[in-house]
């Protein structure tokens, strides 16, 4: 695994990506090299930094995070995508590890739980766990 982990944030909420920059900032093998707030936004992102991890929102204005997932990890298959949601239901995990997402950790976790799954998925960890 090389560092720092290179991590874009995609999700709808400018406060919410805020915060969850601001957490990964603390870390100092993780960087943030990018965010987004729409799939279409997200797609020229990937498409610009080649981050190692995508934390993706569950729920976009333009489209799902498993729709999006999907067709990122057609163009990148290496990319890893950690899915960040505010559901805990066992469907939506069970279609995201479908689609080849490999984290799944609800938005509530605290800054140890999002930095611990981001350094297990780029190791090559598929985590569905949510907190």
């Amino acid at each position: 695994m090389k560092f720092p982990l290179r991590v874009c944030i995609v999700d709808q909420q400018p406060v919410f990506r805020l915060g969850l920059r601001s957490f990964l900032e603390e870390e100092p093998d993780i960087r943030v090299v990018g965010e987004a707030s729409s799939a279409s936004e997200a797609f020229g992102l990937v498409e610009q930094t080649r981050p190692d991890v995508v934390t993706l929102d569950s729920r976009l204005c333009d489209m799902s995070g498993i729709e999006l997932a999907q067709l990122l990890r057609k163009k990148w298959p290496e990319l890893k995508i950690l899915m960040l949601s505010s559901y805990n239901f066992d469907q939506y995990i069970r279609d995201a590890a479908r689609v080849g997402i490999v984290g799944y950790l609800l938005k509530d976790a605290c800054r140890a739980e999002l930095a611990q799954m981001l350094r297990a998925v780029t190791a090559g960890a598929q985590v569905l766990w949510i907190g």
